[in-house]
């Protein structure tokens, strides 16, 4: 999964987590309230998922642009120079 994929279905179970969460505080349901806080804490979760794809997928574009360009300065370097 891409990481905005991951950060829209993390926001959807966290919100629908909350929502269960509070239902369960409100009518006495232990149980619904732990399904609740499971699912919003499984939605922060996969939006801090969606975060690090997002940064890793960053940092690797930047060391690739940054690879290419010493790369570059190299050859420059190697180059005859001209009279």
């Amino acid at each position: 999964m891409d990481s905005k994929k991951d950060k829209i279905k993390g926001a959807f179970n966290s919100s629908v987590g909350k929502v269960k969460e509070a239902a369960g505080i409100i009518l006495g349901d232990a149980g619904l309230e732990d399904r609740g806080n499971t699912q919003k804490n499984l939605g922060k979760s996969q939006q801090m998922q969606g975060a690090i794809k997002e940064n890793i997928h960053k940092g690797t574009q930047a060391l690739g642009a940054s690879i290419e360009m010493v790369g570059k300065k190299l050859q420059d370097k190697k180059a005859p120079k001209k009279r």
